[in-house]
């Protein structure tokens, strides 16, 4: 660091005989400029050289500008020692330039600070330090965001359950993973026409209309599979609701329902266009464990709830949000 100061008054002349040091402003406890000169010449004798320095201190930083003959430097540091040996060595070295032969020379610096020439701030902070490495460039990695929510219709055919095979609609609502989805659903089932199993000739056109609705929960796993646009949800679910029945051709005919409980598991196999939207076709296997029947009075039976049922659909499922990807950089 001192040779950046001596570099800099090399070319300010040598004047003749005697050394002069005046010192003004605050005082340094650690001692003054001219105790510090007389340290680096020791017995060479003194050349004709006069400098006025003024001392001051502003927060935690001391400030001393040198006046050497027809130049002037300004030295700050958080101590006032090293100002007041920066301004020592500067002046000695005025008198005696052999003494920068015995400073040794800085590691080359690529990229050196070079101080104001009416200027020098001898602050740590003012010290170049060697930066960090910069690290290498990381690919950008889009991640789908971990949930989102899920909604989908199925519209298909339900049989088994009721006197005949009928239209069955199936919402869903719910939320979806990377491998799974849970949803609440819903189960409508058009009606179905059954006949009294009483003999013809008592009643031929008597009889009624049975239909289904249900709510429940299904949750869905999916494997992870090599082709990115095919999907194979396995699913399994409850679902609890009514069988309604509604008579005809019969005095005081009206409607009647049974409680309607069934356990579901539907594998399927979609297709995904986009990541957000998938075609699915579901096969679905059921069991009704509560059995009843309806009837009419002096008819007899007119349907009776059968306890393994099954499905075919086709569904149209949606995800909201899955879609907002968020940026990370892998390590």
């Amino acid at each position: 660091m001192h040779i950046l100061f001596v570099a800099a008054l090399l070319g300010a002349p040598v004047l003749a005989p005697t050394l002069g040091i005046v010192e003004h402003g605050d005082r340094c406890p650690q001692g003054d400029i001219a105790t510090r000169v007389d340290d680096y010449l020791g017995d060479l004798p003194r050349g004709s050289l006069s400098a006025v320095a003024n001392l001051s201190q502003a927060d935690e930083t001391w400030t001393l500008r040198l006046e050497l003959g027809d130049t002037e430097r300004t030295f700050r540091a958080p101590r006032c020692e090293t100002v007041l040996d920066a301004a020592a060595f500067v002046i000695a070295a005025t008198i005696d330039p052999s003494l920068v032969d015995d400073v040794p020379e800085a590691d080359p610096d690529p990229d050196p600070a070079v101080p104001e020439p009416d200027s020098v701030d001898w602050t740590p902070q003012a010290r170049r330090q060697p930066q960090p490495p910069t690290p290498p460039h990381r690919p950008v990695v889009q991640q789908p965001s971990p949930l989102s929510l899920y909604a989908a219709v199925e519209v298909g055919a339900d049989f088994g359950a009721l006197p005949r095979a009928g239209l069955v609609v199936r919402p869903a609502i719910g939320v979806a993973g990377r491998v799974f989805v849970v949803a609440a659903t819903g189960v409508f089932r058009t009606r179905s026409r059954a006949v009294s199993s009483a003999t013809p000739d008592a009643a031929p056109e008597a009889g009624g209309d049975i239909g289904l609705w249900a709510v429940g929960v299904r949750g869905c796993g999916l494997p992870p599979l090599p082709w990115a646009r095919v999907i194979l949800p396995l699913c399994a679910g409850v679902e609890g609701g009514q069988v309604l029945g509604r008579g005809f051709g019969f005095d005081e005919a009206h409607d009647t329902t049974l409680p309607w409980l069934a356990v579901t598991a539907s594998p399927g196999v979609g297709f995904a266009p986009i990541p957000s939207m998938a075609l699915v076709l579901r096969g679905e296997a059921g069991v009704a464990p509560l059995q009843g029947e309806i009837l009419i009075d002096g008819l007899g039976v007119v349907h009776g709830v059968r306890a393994i049922f099954g499905r075919v659909v086709v569904g149209l499922e949606v995800r909201f949000g899955g879609l907002k990807s968020r940026q990370t950089r892998s390590l």
